[in-house]
């Protein structure tokens, strides 16, 4: 995995992390549409399982190339 690919995981973790924010945001202040919350709930849980699936590869990567040494 090159720098490129480790900037976009990182990319993506942030807006994650934004994204849990501003629902966590929304629920305390009871600023919220259900709808809209579904749908952020739906595109959150897609970009985790994105992202858990992008650092199993890296840890296959790396004790694939630990295995070799």
């Amino acid at each position: 995995m090159d720098k490129f690919e480790l900037e976009k995981l990182s990319l993506k973790m942030e807006a994650l992390d934004d994204l849990l924010l501003a629902m966590e945001t929304a629920i305390y202040t009871n600023d919220y549409d259900v709808t809209n919350y579904r749908r952020g709930f739906a595109y959150l849980t897609d970009m985790a399982s994105e992202i858990s699936d992008e650092l199993r590869e890296i840890v296959k990567e790396v004790f694939k190339n630990d295995k070799r040494k």
